[in-house]
């Protein structure tokens, strides 16, 4: 029997396992959705007219995630808590498994950041690790600035 390290067994015995039912979460947000949409000329872009003169129309099948994928989406998926999944990121034959699903949700937070810019995308990509700050190291030679200052006053006297 595979033990976690505190003792209890694992939820999910394998990695296979483990994605199997990740792909099955990623699988379940998608939705299909038929959109009627006039034709155009591959060539020139214009709008391709019948012999009677009506628009020709064709169906056209898109494909979206309703609701978009969350890590806590994906958690509830595996029956598991949020918690869980991610302490099975710190085990070594998991991390990439998890990992790889981290990021298709990351994904979609970039997405729809560059299509709305809202600020509750911003502040899911911060809680991934992004950052919108810029870090200057000050400092010389490996040293900080305030130790170069030290060193040059105590070199002047």
């Amino acid at each position: 029997m595979v033990r976690g390290a505190g003792g209890r067994p694992l939820k999910f015995k394998t990695v296979e396992g483990l994605q199997i039912k990740i792909d099955k979460y990623f699988d379940s947000l998608v939705k299909v959705k038929w959109v009627d949409e006039k034709q155009r000329d591959d060539k020139t872009g214009e709008l391709l007219k019948d012999s009677n003169g009506k628009y020709i129309i064709k169906p056209i099948r898109y494909y979206y995630d309703d609701p978009l994928p969350t890590v806590t989406g994906l958690a509830l998926g595996l029956d598991t808590s949020r918690e869980t999944l991610m302490n099975y990121q710190d085990k070594g034959e998991y991390f990439a498994t998890i990992k790889k699903a981290k990021d298709r949700v990351q994904a979609s937070y970039e997405q729809t950041m560059r299509k709305s810019g809202k600020a509750g995308d911003i502040f899911a990509l911060k809680n991934f690790g992004w950052t919108d700050k810029q870090e200057i190291d000050h400092t010389i030679k490996g040293d900080s600035l305030s130790d170069v200052l030290t060193k040059a006053k105590d070199s002047s006297k």
